[in-house]
């Protein structure tokens, strides 16, 4: 399961993506602010403490965002590098804030890391073997 995160090669179908997104934001809205509460009660510097974790997930979540989509592009026979469509800044902005233990999605270029993300969700893959691989 850890490999569908980590791993920029092979491909992976509609459910796939859809169930391991799914995972993925269930970690970012939920493990954490509740990582960034835990830092945060460090003895010595807890908001270096916070901020650390915080950065750390935030960099997981980001790379395994982009890894899913490579993979579900590569499943529609296209390059992975468009999955870059889906970092924040690019596709839409995210931001964290601990006072409030939230984190903020906003629509950044006009909503494009939505659609993308619905054009990975409901475009069907190629059918048999294309550049990347057999189907999963």
């Amino acid at each position: 399961m850890l490999e569908a995160y980590l791993m920029l090669s092979g491909r992976l179908r509609r459910r796939g993506y859809f169930g391991y997104s799914i995972l993925l934001w269930i970690i970012m809205f939920v493990v954490t602010p509740l990582a960034g509460w835990a830092a945060s009660q460090a003895p010595e510097h807890p908001q270096v403490a916070e901020i650390l974790v915080i950065a750390i997930l935030g960099v997981f979540v980001i790379w395994a965002t982009v890894a899913l989509a490579a993979k579900r592009l590569h499943d529609r026979n296209h390059s992975g590098w468009w999955a870059l469509l889906m970092l924040p800044g690019v596709g839409y902005s995210l931001s964290y804030t601990s006072q409030a233990a939230s984190w903020t999605i906003g629509a950044g270029a006009g909503g494009l890391g939505l659609l993308f993300f619905l054009y990975l969700v409901f475009a069907p893959g190629s059918v048999g073997p294309n550049r990347f691989g057999y189907p999963p």
